[in-house]
């Protein structure tokens, strides 16, 4: 667990989702859900040492932010499109909430014991927009920031000028893009740049200050621009598909280095369907 302010704390994970706690005088905020069970085991002990566990946040709906819901206490907050697609299957198969032992077993062997008994769990308070909690000495907003996926939450803790970004920020590591709203995602990092961040909790990586949101667009310009090339060249999407790749833009986590090639086919794809339709409503 580090300590990024006075009252967050975050745990960074390669390949994983960074997850925080919020440390108040009315109890802890956690945000997000580690999803390998043994380390939302050690999580869970680490964050108890701040105080009783009041809320856990779910910025959004990807396994790697919910799955490990079922290890944690605390009334779990979503917007509610969020909750919505709790269940949803992906462009990877079934969602691992319904077969957890599968899941954790590729990601996590040593924890497969832990989900004998798994029960995910919902969100039990949605939001639309913004939610405000003021919890003692800590006011913590909550508010929509769509990009990386349509509905993508932040968490910010004004007092301390740190804001969550959840996935809209990919920290030194490979972005996804498989649901990206991209044109979305380049405004709401300009949001995030007029808000005088002081440190910024990405949602894969570790903390970093608020010149990460130059890298990120600097990013994502460069991926639209790569495949508006392609289309501009006259390439079918199958084409840009097989020839274009952003696998040199950033380090590629070591769980996710044998599906990389794959993946990239995969971003690849969505970037040219969202530029078309882009192309269509202007």
């Amino acid at each position: 667990m580090q300590q990024i302010s006075p009252h967050v704390f975050i745990d960074p994970n390669d390949g994983a989702a960074t997850v925080g706690a919020i440390r108040t005088s009315a109890g802890v905020v956690l945000v997000d859900a580690p999803n390998q069970p043994t380390r939302a085991a050690r999580w869970l002990e680490e964050v108890r040492r701040l105080g009783e566990i009041r809320y856990l946040i779910n910025t959004e709906h990807h396994p790697d932010h919910i799955f490990g819901n079922a290890f944690l206490p605390g009334t779990v907050i979503a917007h509610h499109e969020t909750k919505e697609k709790f269940w949803q299957d992906s462009h990877f198969g079934p969602s691992p909430l319904k077969d957890p032992q599968a899941y954790v077993k590729r990601i996590d062997p040593q924890g497969v014991n832990l989900v004998a008994r798994y029960v995910a769990r919902e969100p039990e308070i949605t939001f639309e927009g913004t939610l405000r909690l003021s919890l003692g000495d800590v006011v913590v907003e909550l508010f929509s920031a769509p990009g990386h996926v349509p509905i993508e939450s932040a968490v910010y803790v004004p007092g301390d000028h740190v804001l969550f970004t959840s996935d809209n920020v990919f920290h030194d590591t490979m972005i996804w893009f498989q649901e990206a709203l991209p044109f979305a995602w380049l405004e709401t990092l300009d949001r995030f740049r007029g808000m005088g961040i002081t440190v910024v909790a990405p949602g894969h990586g570790e903390a970093t200050g608020p010149q990460v949101f130059d890298i990120m667009q600097r990013d994502i310009e460069e991926a639209l621009a790569r495949v508006q090339a392609a289309i501009d060249a006259g390439m079918t999407r199958e084409q840009a598909v097989d020839r274009i790749t952003f696998i040199d833009q950033r380090p590629v986590p070591a769980a996710h280095r044998d599906r990389a090639p794959a993946l990239q086919r995969l971003f690849v794809g969505r970037l040219y369907d969202q530029i078309l339709a882009q192309r269509t409503r202007g």
